[in-house]
């Protein structure tokens, strides 16, 4: 029909691959049969699929003996474990990485504590360079190759342009990201810490059996996320989410962004607020946002997620507070991921671009599927 959009074969390849790929990471190794079912594919076209996902290392295939069988093991598909992404950090006090693989199991992983607040950027860069380099290295020792990486920084970001427009607590204004490290990783994310901290929580931590969710951390900032149907809400030019800046009390003391009385003056890291206090402020900043976009739950990470008592206090205030929330309060939960939900969400937010298209990733040389054919 005119105006609708038409997919070529080499879209529909691509859907397909998506598709055996997403099924064998969520549902775990299973024969080309089982897929062919699954999928609703023939048997021919889905060991076709297969061939090229082995050819690019993205699935490697498992000898499995049967219940019940005689004669030579089954075979089956798994996600590869050899396969993984970099998720890398930058924060004020630290910079940080890890390689997580197709199972998001963390493979390797560094934090180096270190000042950056006031760095020039070419400094913290380097840094970060080297932490990356170091699990890198520690990930190929054990057969692991990435095949993309994340950078999470804690201020706003372009993500079309992977530049940090604005970071305050690091002093960073219009720092562009896309080329650090070329050498070692291929960036395929830059983004704000707490979006892909969020990302994190979604896919392997307290968020995963959510679909709409509000995240906030607590650090030497206060960073937030909004996830609303499975979907991260990004905002007209990607800086959605910045609840550290909502207003607690316009008479309050001045905030690193220049306004006052902002929920990151009264619960950032540096203010070591008593939990009561911190629960009232948060609920004073959370509550318009819960009526907004009434989420099943709060996310606390960072050093948010360090108290019980915040976590229950807040809770709390919600279920009293908010407008049916006696009926349906916002469930309040603490980070499962800690210190790693920002970069383990930068691999994780790699990993889905791979597993929505398998053709980023190059073939190997050499195959695995021609090696097959070639024993067969």
């Amino acid at each position: 029909m005119p105006g609708r959009p038409t997919m070529d074969l080499t879209d529909v390849r691509r859907h397909h691959l998506s598709l055996v790929l997403e099924t064998l990471v969520r549902e775990g190794a299973q024969s080309r049969a089982r897929l062919a079912q699954r999928l609703g594919l023939t048997k021919a076209t889905v060991s076709a699929l297969v061939g090229d996902l082995l050819d690019r290392g993205v699935v490697e295939e498992q000898e499995v003996r049967r219940s019940g069988a005689v004669g030579r093991p089954g075979i089956d598909v798994a996600a590869s474990a050899s396969v993984g992404a970099l998720g890398l950090q930058i924060d004020v006090e630290s910079v940080a990485a890890c390689l997580v693989d197709l199972h998001g199991v963390i493979r390797a992983r560094e934090r180096r504590e270190v000042r950056n607040a006031g760095a020039r950027p070419g400094v913290v860069l380097d840094r970060l360079a080297k932490v990356a380099s170091s699990v890198v290295g520690r990930a190929g020792a054990q057969g692991i190759r990435s095949v993309g990486g994340g950078v999470a920084v804690p201020g706003l970001v372009d993500p079309r342009t992977r530049e940090v427009l604005v970071a305050p607590n690091l002093g960073w204004r219009g720092v562009e990201l896309s080329g650090i490290a070329a050498d070692t990783v291929l960036f395929a994310a830059v983004d704000n810490e707490a979006n892909l901290a969020a990302q994190g929580e979604f896919r392997f931590g307290a968020a995963r059996d959510l679909r709409s969710f509000v995240y906030v951390s607590g650090g030497a900032g206060v960073g937030g996320a909004v996830v609303i149907d499975g979907e991260l809400l990004h905002g007209a030019h990607g800086w959605a989410g910045e609840l550290g800046h909502i207003t607690v009390d316009p008479r309050g003391p001045r905030c690193a962004c220049g306004a006052k009385g902002c929920l990151e003056v009264y619960v950032g890291s540096a203010q070591a607020p008593k939990p009561a206090r911190a629960a009232r402020a948060l609920a004073t900043a959370l509550r318009p946002v819960v009526h907004l976009v009434d989420p099943q739950a709060v996310i606390l990470g960072g050093s948010l997620a360090q108290s019980p008592e915040v976590a229950e206090r807040l809770h709390e205030l919600l279920h009293a507070e908010t407008l049916g929330g006696h009926r349906h309060p916002a469930e309040v939960r603490r980070s499962q991921l800690g210190e790693d939900a920002a970069i383990v969400g930068a691999a994780s937010s790699v990993l889905a671009t791979v597993v929505a298209d398998p053709t980023l990733v190059a073939i190997v040389p050499g195959g695995a599927s021609a090696r097959t054919q070639e024993s067969a």
